[in-house]
């Protein structure tokens, strides 16, 4: 993957035809067949499953050193440094087994069909999740879930 910074941000997206746009610093270049999309900003967004919410909100505040910023009875989210941390009361019986992962990305729909392309499996189709912050997962050939996520 292909690290741009500065000058070549502004150079690359030329290149791709896209004269006013640029790469953040934090965004990565994915190559597929040749063609450049620009698919994550990396992973900012873990979701952990959770049966007892009032129990794991103390513990992830004590683990985080942070109170929540969302505290609701369906989702807690704290942030640490960027790194979001939620957790989901619902996750189990929505067939989460463990924390999922989320990859942030600019255009979830191509990212998602981009993956798909690429051999995954629908796990998630894209869903608005509150205030226009959309969500999707794939799984890999070996089972492992890939979530996407797409700030509002």
């Amino acid at each position: 993957m292909d690290r741009l910074s500065g000058t070549d941000r502004q150079t690359r997206a030329v290149e791709l035809d896209e004269p006013n746009s640029t790469m953040s610093d934090n965004q990565q270049c994915v190559h597929n067949e040749g063609k450049e999309l620009f698919m994550t900003e990396g992973v900012k967004t873990i979701i952990y499953p959770v049966t007892d919410l009032a129990q794991a909100r103390t513990l992830y505040s004590t683990l985080l050193g942070v109170q929540p910023h969302t505290d609701e009875a369906h989702y807690v989210g704290f942030n640490v440094d960027g790194q979001d941390v939620g957790l989901d009361p619902h996750g189990h019986r929505k067939g989460m087994t463990g924390p999922l992962s989320y990859w942030h990305v600019s255009e979830i729909k191509e990212s998602l069909q981009s993956l798909l392309d690429a051999g995954a499996h629908l796990q998630q189709e894209v869903k608005d999740v509150g205030g226009g912050k959309l969500i999707a997962s794939v799984k890999d050939v070996d089972g492992n879930i890939i979530g996407l996520i797409q700030p509002a």
